[in-house]
């Protein structure tokens, strides 16, 4: 037999509560669409997907909800694409 239960209730009967802001960055559409549908599924969620080319508005948006050192991240971001084009 299944059972149904809110999609933010685990097997062990405890609930996820809030799950906390998060930037999905990719090129792959249906990723950014999952984005999406994880929003629907999970109404706590505060979730949002952008393409690489938007990722500077992304972090702008997660500093919105969230607290964090911009220039650092961004930083860590261009060191990171350095490091994967060589």
């Amino acid at each position: 037999m299944v059972s149904h239960r809110p999609s933010d209730a685990f097997p062990d009967g405890s609930r996820s509560g809030q799950v906390g802001p998060q930037g999905i960055v990719s090129d792959k559409p249906l990723v950014r669409g999952a984005v999406t549908a994880f929003n629907w599924a999970l109404p706590n969620a505060t979730m949002r997907s952008f393409h690489p080319r938007q990722f500077d508005g992304g972090l702008k948006w997660l500093k919105e909800v969230g607290s964090f050192d911009l220039e650092v991240a961004l930083r860590a971001w261009r060191e990171g694409l350095a490091l994967l084009r060589r």
